[in-house]
C-alpha cells in the first residue's frame, strides 16, 4: 500500500475513532436473540384481535409487552405510544397501562378500544381495518385498564416513581417521517389543526432542525462532525437533536419509573451518508449517566449485511431491545 493509501486509511481511522470504540466496549455485551426478530416489527399484531384494527407500519408486536410483563409490575408506561400496542397487550393480561402519543388520532384510536364509538370505528376502516374484525373482536372487550393521552415523552405529565416498568420504541434516527406517516388519518380526524412536529423527538431525515449545543456523548458528537464536514449539515443538525431529546427522554423515565423497575428500550442504528451511527450503543451511555442499570443489549436483527467498517470491524444497522433497570 503507498503512502497516500496509509495515510487516508489513518485519517478515516482517526474519524471513526469513538464510533469504534463504543462498538468493541460493548461487542461482549450485544446478544443475538432470533426469538425477538418478529416482535419488535408489527407483523404478529396483524393477526392479533384489537391490534389488527390499525396497520402501523412502525409498532412492535403485543408478544414483546407479553414478554416484559414478565419482569415488571404494573402501572406500565409507553412514552411513545403510537398504536397503542402497549396499552391493550398489558391490558389483555390484567395489568394497568398508560400510552403517551404526541399525535391525537393515535391517542385517540387507543382510547377507542377500550371506549368504541362510531368515529373511531369510521377511522379504523379508513386505515385498512375490515369491518368483520371490529365485530368478532368486541365479543371479547377489553377491561378498561388501559388510558392514553396526547403528550411530549420529552415531558411527561406525571409524578415521581408512579410506574413499575416501561416498554417503549422511541422513533428510529432517520428512518421515518412520524406525524408524515399518520397524516392521512390525521386530517380525517382533526381536518382544522395539523399534529405538531416539535412534540416528539426529532428523528426524520429531511425535517429542519435548529443546532443544539448541549453536550452528547463523544460516537454521536463524532458522526454529526462527519456529516459537517461532507456538507450534510441539516443531518448533523438532526443527529445532534435526537440524542439531546433521548436524553431529556431517558431523563424523564428515570423520574417516573420506581426504583428496580426495568426499562426496555427497542432501537434501530442508523446509516445516514455513509456515517454509521450505532444509535443502540449511544442511548445505552445515555440511560446509564442517567441512573439506569443496563442489563443486556438483544440484538432482534440485523437490517442489512455487515458491509461497513469501523476500523478493522464490520458493522451494520441493527434493532436492539436494551434492557435497563431504575
Amino acid at each position: 500500500m503507498s503512502r497516500r493509501g496509509r495515510g487516508v486509511r489513518a485519517d478515516r481511522r482517526e474519524r471513526e475513532e469513538a464510533r469504534e470504540a463504543i462498538e468493541r466496549e460493548y461487542r461482549d455485551i450485544l446478544e443475538p436473540d432470533d426469538s425477538l426478530a418478529p416482535l419488535v416489527t408489527g407483523e404478529e399484531a396483524a393477526r392479533e384481535p384489537l391490534h389488527r384494527w390499525l396497520p402501523y407500519r412502525q409498532k412492535f408486536s403485543p408478544g414483546l409487552v407479553r414478554r416484559f410483563l414478565k419482569e415488571a409490575k404494573g402501572p406500565v408506561l409507553d412514552p411513545f405510544g403510537g398504536s397503542g400496542t402497549t396499552a391493550i397487550a398489558a391490558a389483555q393480561a390484567g395489568v394497568r397501562a398508560v400510552s403517551v402519543e404526541a399525535v391525537p388520532v393515535l391517542a385517540f384510536l387507543t382510547r377507542a378500544r377500550f371506549e368504541p364509538s362510531p368515529r373511531a370505528d369510521a377511522l379504523f376502516v379508513a386505515a385498512g381495518a375490515d369491518p368483520q374484525w371490529l365485530l368478532a373482536d368486541r365479543a371479547r372487550p377489553l377491561p378498561r385498564l388501559g388510558s392514553a393521552i396526547v403528550g411530549d415523552a420529552r415531558r411527561l405529565p406525571f409524578a415521581d416513581g408512579v410506574f413499575g416498568g416501561i416498554v417503549t420504541s422511541p422513533p428510529y434516527l432517520s428512518r421515518y417521517d412520524y406525524v408524515g406517516q399518520a397524516a392521512p388519518l390525521s386530517r380525517l380526524f382533526d381536518p382544522e389543526r395539523a399534529a405538531r412536529r416539535d412534540a416528539q423527538v426529532r428523528a426524520a431525515v429531511g425535517r429542519r432542525t435548529r443546532r443544539s449545543e448541549e453536550p452528547r456523548p463523544e460516537a454521536a458528537e463524532e458522526a454529526a462532525r462527519e456529516l459537517d464536514a461532507k456538507g450534510a449539515r441539516g443531518n448533523a443538525a438532526l443527529v445532534r437533536a435526537y440524542f439531546t431529546d433521548l436524553d431529556a427522554f431517558l431523563a424523564e423515565a428515570r423520574r417516573v419509573l420506581r426504583k428496580g423497575a426495568p426499562l426496555w428500550l427497542v432501537l434501530g442504528a442508523a446509516d445516514l451518508d455513509r456515517e454509521y451511527v450505532p444509535a443502540d450503543l449511544i442511548a445505552a451511555e445515555q440511560a446509564k449517566r442517567r441512573g439506569f442499570a443496563l442489563e443486556g443489549i438483544a440484538v432482534a436483527r440485523h437490517l442489512r449485511e455487515a458491509r461497513r467498517k469501523l476500523g478493522a470491524l464490520r458493522v451494520s444497522p441493527r434493532e436492539s431491545v436494551l434492557c435497563l433497570r431504575a
